[in-house]
Parts: C-alpha cells; structure tokens; sequence
C-alpha cells in the first residue's frame, strides 16, 4: 500500500517475517524509521494482531488477504528466479548451499534459496522430482 492509503485503525494484512505467515491486523500508529542512516523517509505501521504488537513498513502492508498472498507469492518467485540464475554451472551449485541457509534452520532458513537449490539440481541432471519424494529426501 502507499502511505496515503494507510490510516489509524484500518484493518491491513501482513506477512510476518519470521514466519512468514500472512496475519489480519489493525494500524495502531505510522512512524518514520528509527535507523534514517538505512532507510531516509521510510515509514513503519505499528499493528496490533493476534501475535500482539507488531511492525511492517508501509509498503508491505495490504488491504486483503488476497493482495497480500499474491504479493508473497510473486517475491517469493522472484527470490527463486534471482537464485536460480546465481546457479550456472556444478561449481555453483556446489558453493550455492555455502552461502546461502538451504537446510532446515527454522526461521533463519532460506526458502527461497532452497526452493532454487532443488530446482537447479534436477535441471543439472543431479536429482529428480521423484527421488525428491522419497523418505530419504525431505522436500520444502
């Protein structure tokens, strides 16, 4: 949303960053980035949800469910995408996982990259989707 669609009290929706679930939520105040070094000029909603108190900045916030899915899905691809293209030749993907958290690390993993990972693993002929789906392979 823009910062001008965004008022006190609105009902918004959000994806929180450490989960990465979409939640339903009231603003409870706008605010201008504490760290100005970082982020000039960039505004933060503080929403009032199920988790308790929580921040997002103005343009992650959304005013349906529906917008916000379709928002999460389309970063989420375009992570994918970005990842995929970081992964060219056998070299890659074998210093891929080095640099980026692909394994099971709770709210630091990287789905994305570990989306991109398994995809370019398959296309460079090392797994396939059905070895993927077997118990000694875990999929995301």
């Amino acid at each position: 949303m823009k910062e001008n669609e965004v008022k006190i009290g609105q009902t918004v929706y959000f994806r929180e960053h450490w989960s990465g679930n979409i939640y339903k939520a009231k603003v409870a105040n706008i605010e201008i980035a504490d760290d100005q070094s970082r982020s000039p000029g960039k505004k933060y909603a503080e929403l009032k949800c199920e988790l308790g108190t929580c921040w997002a900045a103005i343009e992650n916030l959304h005013p349906s469910f529906k917008d916000c899915e379709t928002a999460v899905l389309k970063t989420f691809a375009d992570e994918v995408a970005k990842y995929k293209a970081e992964i060219k030749t056998i070299r890659d993907l074998i210093i891929f996982p080095l640099k980026h958290t692909v394994s099971y690390a709770e709210e630091y993993s990287d789905n994305a990259a570990k989306r991109a990972y398994k995809e370019r693993a398959e296309e460079l002929g090392f797994i396939t989707s059905k070895e993927m789906e077997t118990e000694n392979y875990e999929r995301d």
